[in-house]
């Protein structure tokens, strides 16, 4: 995925907002590689603040993995925040 902020490095806005989905098949987390089921989406706002820029942003997909319980397989909705301070 990739995000264009020419705008804001050029000054002509001080936020934009973004709207993302990609298709991504596996993912790597602490050595264990997850299939997606959905695609990986992304909600946020990226800001200008002096010379750098502030993201804020809320992430979703589904993985399958295995129930914990009982191993059979399972899609399982992942949902997170990310705020990052970013030079």
């Amino acid at each position: 995925m990739k995000l264009n902020i020419d705008s804001l490095q050029n000054k002509e806005k001080t936020n934009l907002d973004f709207d993302l989905s990609e298709n991504i098949q596996n993912l790597v987390f602490s050595g264990v590689e997850y299939s997606l089921v959905s695609p990986l989406h992304l909600n946020g706002k990226i800001s200008k603040v002096g010379k750098n820029f502030l993201l804020s942003a809320d992430v979703d997909f589904v993985i399958l993995t295995n129930c914990g319980r009982c191993l059979v397989e399972v899609e399982y909705p992942i949902e997170y925040k990310i705020d990052a301070y970013l030079m």
